[in-house]
């Protein structure tokens, strides 16, 4: 199972991680949208959710699937507005998932 996990303290790091590495595009979707409808966080909260990189091998990665499932969370008001952040390489997305309890993210 792919849970969200508890990463750091650092005050600029994602407080949980949701690692999507080796999973198929469905299970992605589903664990992202058990992240989006299914969270129970009190405040605004950052989430790395990492997926494989893109190599001169492989055809299409999760990036575009799951940004278009983290953009439809946006819509829904469960993420942020402009809080999803690609990480270096296509590796994955910083995303900023709405609290709530009420804003704490500046």
């Amino acid at each position: 199972m792919h849970d969200i996990i508890p990463i750091g303290a650092h005050p600029d790091a994602a407080d949980f991680e949701l690692d999507l590495r080796g999973l198929t595009q469905q299970q992605a979707r589903v664990a992202v949208n058990r992240l989006l409808e299914a969270h129970d966080f009190q405040q605004d909260t950052r989430v790395l959710i990492r997926i494989e990189p893109a190599d001169a091998c492989e055809g299409e990665t999760l990036f575009q699937p799951v940004r278009r499932e983290l953009m439809e969370g946006v819509k829904r008001g469960c993420i942020l507005k402009n809080g999803i952040h690609p990480v270096t390489e296509g590796s994955g997305f910083l995303v900023h998932v709405a609290g709530r309890g009420g804003s704490a993210l500046a």
